[in-house]
């Protein structure tokens, strides 16, 4: 519970001091690390190679 409370409390922090920007460089971090840890050993693997 405390994982949420820190990720809202970031995106509370964005917004009070005008830092929009950073909301698509984060968006694109997370997905990068999700595709990471999708393609290390599972049936995505041949699918992630390409990219």
């Amino acid at each position: 519970m405390q994982k949420i409370e820190i990720v809202r409390e970031f995106f509370v922090f964005l917004g009070k001091r005008k830092k929009y920007w950073l909301i698509p460089l984060i968006v694109i971090l997370v997905l990068l690390a999700v595709l990471i840890n999708l393609g290390e050993g599972s049936v995505v693997a041949p699918l992630v190679y390409p990219f």
